[in-house]
């Protein structure tokens, strides 16, 4: 209930003029309303470690790598690779054989270029008489093919090159003969070293 100011009547609280002398009674002051605050959190957001991706349980392969021995000592076996790598081989070393091959293969093939120019000389000397000077013609130019040959076989193995050429050459080197059968020892030698050093050629 309010009361008048001015006549001190009882009205109520919500009527604006009194009811006994008809004066405005005074408006009640509207209390303030403070600001309503979130209440805070009991227990503070839970924070999360990002997450750690697993690492592989495998090892990584490591890559090869290549040993190489100086010269003068022993060469060891080659060692095993993991994970399927094939084996690294050490490089050959390189040995005098294919140039001595190389040598002996050139020799031969002068020998036999000599010995069968000299054959084909008598052959056209002989070639009134019927079959004879051209069975002589034939075979010395056969033994002059197999003497060119051999020349470049010689080469092949002197430069490291190409070995199944001077291995081609050290063969057809066996049928040059020579005066007395020295360019065919000579190509029968330059033969086993070229197969023996097989690997030093290019």
């Amino acid at each position: 209930m309010a009361f008048c100011p001015s006549c001190g009547a009882g009205n109520a609280e919500s009527v604006k003029f009194c009811a006994s002398c008809g004066k405005p009674m005074p408006v009640a002051a509207m209390p303030t309303q403070e600001p309503v605050q979130a209440p805070a959190p009991a227990y503070p957001p839970p924070q999360y470690p990002p997450p750690a991706y697993p690492q592989p349980p495998y090892p990584q392969p490591p890559y090869p790598q290549q040993q190489y021995a100086p010269p003068g000592y022993p060469q060891y076996p080659p060692y095993a690779q993991p994970y399927g790598y094939p084996a690294v081989q050490a490089p050959p070393q390189k040995t005098a054989m294919p140039t001595a091959a190389g040598i002996l293969l050139i020799i031969a093939g002068v020998l036999g270029l000599i010995d069968w120019g000299i054959v084909l000389a008598f052959g056209t000397l002989a070639a009134f008489i019927p079959f004879l000077g051209a069975i002589i013609l034939i075979c010395g130019i056969i033994g002059i093919t197999f003497s060119v040959f051999a020349l470049l076989g010689g080469i092949m193995a002197v430069q490291r090159k190409m070995w199944g050429l001077a291995l081609t050459g050290s063969i057809l080197g066996l049928f040059t003969v020579g005066f007395v059968g020295e360019a065919s020892l000579l190509s029968l030698i330059a033969l086993i070293l070229i197969a023996v050093s097989h690997r030093e050629f290019t």
